[in-house]
């Protein structure tokens, strides 16, 4: 069984580093038509990048956290919105399994090559008991990669009747509902800066009927049932966020380094890779990358080991872990930040791969789970703590 994960980990970090110079050619008809084309969706589907964290006894690879977000970081080099859409998608199979039964997830991820779940994480809508069931409606934006998604994950808040049901402490409830993605209309809504590639549209269900096995509480709520210790830690995904601006910046980087090379300055009449301070701001984009990546593989395989133990993780891992996430999204766009001032006019042009970059990067920075405010939470843990959130 070992054997079989390591060689699907390497399978599928050889199939990310082999589809790179494709992904690249693509990524300006990507960023124009705001989706990603269908054969190359498809390509991505069948290499099991969609559900690589799904567990092997569901039909999936079962691959560790450390080869998903390599995965996530190689595919964000060559384009940030392949990398994005490929993470939520991963994201959301993840924790759609930790909480199905065999039965249940076989015949939702059957044939799994052809799978691919997004949906929305917040409740924005209505789930009503009703005989047998849910109904389920309502509007959930950010939908990266709808237009090609087979199936929904919505949360919702849950209603009897007209009166909202409450969990265990008193608050309003809620939980996540599957549905067929024909169940939805898609809204064009999502005209934006950066990452336009993913697609990430609002949609709307009007009173689709789900299942009660279709349905569980969302990952920060709960712990998961199953008996793999894979799912032992649900917030592990979180780090496959930060893998998206750390393949954008590695990318600028490579950019800038590239554009020193080939441009003069006119001035001194030698090419700018001479030049002291743009020297000196490679070097500051290197460390920033370097240092930041270093500590989250780093963090990650602490988490491994103590996961593959079958141990709890202390509350000074859950802090590194926590921290290490937004920190590489910081530092990475620090990093694309320092490489575009530097390259100057030259990548204020749409034409300069610097642009995209810089867009991109800030864009993936504003997802929630990875804003400066929640170094809060690492700083709670590491105090000794429970954090605010319970994504770690």
């Amino acid at each position: 069984m070992r054997s079989a994960s390591i060689n699907a980990s390497e399978q599928l970090l050889m199939t990310a580093q082999a589809l790179l110079p494709r992904i690249q050619s693509l990524a300006v008809e990507i960023e124009q038509q705001r989706s990603l084309p269908a054969a190359l969706t498809k390509e991505l589907a069948e290499a099991g990048f969609f559900i690589m964290g799904v567990a092997r006894a569901m039909g999936g690879p079962e691959a560790d956290p450390i080869t998903a977000t390599r995965v996530i970081e190689t595919l964000s080099m060559a384009d940030g919105a392949t990398g994005w859409v490929t993470m939520i998608a991963a994201t959301a199979s993840f924790w759609s399994t930790a909480f199905l039964t065999d039965e249940v997830a076989c015949q939702l991820f059957a044939p799994a090559t052809k799978v691919m779940m997004v949906g929305g994480t917040i409740p924005h809508g209505r789930a009503v008991k009703t005989a047998g069931g849910y109904r389920l409606s309502g509007q959930w934006p950010f939908a990266s990669g709808c237009q090609q998604a087979t199936w929904l994950a919505s949360s919702a808040w849950v209603f009897e009747h007209d009166v909202p049901l409450l969990d265990a402490k008193g608050q309003p409830a809620w939980a996540v509902f599957l549905t067929p993605a024909t169940a939805c209309r898609i809204l064009d809504t999502w005209h934006v800066t950066g990452l336009r590639g993913t697609g990430s549209h609002d949609y709307v269900i009007d009173d689709a009927f789900v299942p009660p096995h279709h349905s569980f509480p969302h990952p920060t709520q709960a712990s998961s049932p199953r008996p793999e210790r894979h799912y032992a830690c649900l917030g592990v995904v979180i780090a496959w966020l930060p893998a998206v601006p750390l393949g954008i910046a590695r990318a600028a980087v490579e950019a800038f380094k590239h554009l020193l090379h080939t441009k003069q300055d006119r001035r001194a009449n030698r090419p700018l890779a001479k030049d002291a301070e743009k020297q000196r701001a490679v070097a500051q984009a290197e460390v920033l990358v370097g240092s930041a990546r270093a500590y989250l593989y780093e963090t990650l395989t602490q988490v491994r080991a103590v996961i593959q133990a079958g141990e709890s993780l202390s509350m000074t891992l859950r802090g590194q872990l926590r921290g290490a996430c937004t920190h590489a999204v910081l530092a990475s766009i620090q990093a694309v930040d320092t490489a575009y001032t530097a390259a100057g006019g030259t990548a204020i042009y749409a034409r300069s791969p610097l642009d995209r970059y810089f867009r991109d990067a800030h864009t993936a920075a504003a997802h929630v789970a990875v804003q400066p405010a929640t170094l809060t939470d690492a700083g709670r843990l590491f105090l000794g703590l429970e954090p605010l959130s319970r994504y770690v």
